[in-house]
């Protein structure tokens, strides 16, 4: 959960990676897809301060749709151009065509080989989300 103005219904992810120059998010879904939070173009109230520090707030069914979350954070000029293109190709999670099944192991390996010329220049985090609490139900039985 969040405080800040403009964050969503279902709290914000909150990145701090200093000293990177360009930051990606990639998720798993609890579908199984892979898709790419940001940058993209179905978010337009992110907060990036362009020093390492993002702000991302998340709807209650996104968050809910959330299994993992993958930071990618270059600090390099070289490493943020090849990371940029790399993640180009993946779609964004308001976009069809999603990376879905077997095919979402076999990206994230080739990601991590095409990457890995910059290993030095990346650092990777990888977050898994904690799902919401199930608000517990009160049965009620009636007499008549």
């Amino acid at each position: 959960d969040c405080a800040w103005e403009g964050c969503g219904d279902g709290g914000a992810l909150e990145v701090r990676a200093p000293g990177s120059l360009h930051l990606e998010l990639i998720a798993v879904t609890r579908e199984g897809s892979v898709v790419r939070l940001y940058p993209s173009p179905c978010d337009v109230d992110s907060q990036y301060s362009g020093t390492g520090a993002l702000r991302r707030p998340l709807s209650r069914d996104e968050r809910d749709d959330l299994l993992t979350v993958f930071v990618v954070a270059a600090r390099t000029p070289e490493a943020a151009r090849e990371l940029r293109r790399e993640f180009d190709v993946m779609p964004a999670a308001c976009e069809t065509g999603l990376v879905r099944g077997a095919a979402v192991r076999g990206r994230l390996v080739t990601l991590e080989r095409r990457l890995a010329p910059y290993a030095d220049d990346l650092g990777w985090r990888r977050v898994r989300i904690a799902p919401r609490p199930v608000e517990p139900r009160v049965a009620t039985t009636e007499r008549g």
